[in-house]
C-alpha cells in the first residue's frame, strides 16, 4: 500500500509541475514554451537551419503513431540512397516521401527528388500522416530503385533521369 501512495503523489506532482499559483492548472507545456523560446532565439546548433532546434532534427516516435520502419541505405557507385526523415529540414515542400542520394566521399547531399506527394488535413497531427518507405531495393540491371510506402503503393525511381514511375520500367 504505502508504494502505490507513493506512486500516487509521484503523479499529482509531475502533474503539477506545470501549475501556477492559480489553483487551476496551466494550459502552456512548460517544454514547448522552452522549445519556443529556442526557435525563437538568434542562436542555433550547428548544422542545422535557422529557427531549428536538435529535437526538431529527427522526428522522435510519438505515442500517436509506431516509429518509422527502419530501410538499409543502399550504395552504388560511391553513392548513397536512403530516405529523407524530415524533408523540411532540407527545405523541401514536405517531411516524407523524399530519397536522397549522398556522396560517400564527403557525406554531401548530392540531390534529393520527391517519389510520392503527401497531402495532410488540415487539422490533423502532422507526423500521423507521414508517409514511410518501407522497403528499397535496386534492380537487377542496378538502374532503378523500388520504393515501397506505408500507403501499399510502389514507386521506381530511375537513378539516371531522377525520375519516378509507379510501373515497373521496360527492360
Amino acid at each position: 500500500m504505502p508504494r502505490l501512495f507513493c506512486a500516487i503523489i509521484a503523479l499529482i506532482t509531475l502533474s503539477c509541475l506545470g501549475c501556477s499559483a492559480n489553483p487551476v492548472a496551466s494550459t502552456e507545456n512548460p517544454v514547448a514554451s522552452t522549445e519556443k523560446e529556442t526557435i525563437m532565439s538568434d542562436t542555433k546548433p550547428s548544422g542545422l537551419p535557422p529557427g531549428k532546434t536538435t529535437s526538431q532534427a529527427a522526428p522522435a516516435p510519438m505515442a500517436s503513431r509506431k516509429a518509422p520502419p527502419k530501410i538499409q541505405p543502399i550504395t552504388l557507385n560511391n553513392v548513397r540512397y536512403e530516405q529523407i526523415i524530415n524533408g523540411q529540414l532540407l527545405g523541401e515542400d514536405q517531411r516524407t516521401g523524399y530519397l536522397g542520394a549522398f556522396s560517400m566521399d564527403n557525406n554531401e547531399l548530392l540531390w534529393s527528388l520527391k517519389v510520392y506527394q503527401t497531402n495532410l488535413i488540415e487539422h490533423l497531427e502532422a507526423d500521423v500522416q507521414d508517409v514511410f518507405f518501407t522497403s528499397m531495393t535496386l534492380s537487377p540491371d542496378k538502374k532503378y530503385l523500388k520504393i515501397d510506402n506505408e500507403r501499399n503503393e510502389t514507386f521506381f525511381v530511375d537513378l539516371t533521369t531522377k525520375s519516378v514511375g509507379e510501373s515497373a520500367p521496360n527492360k
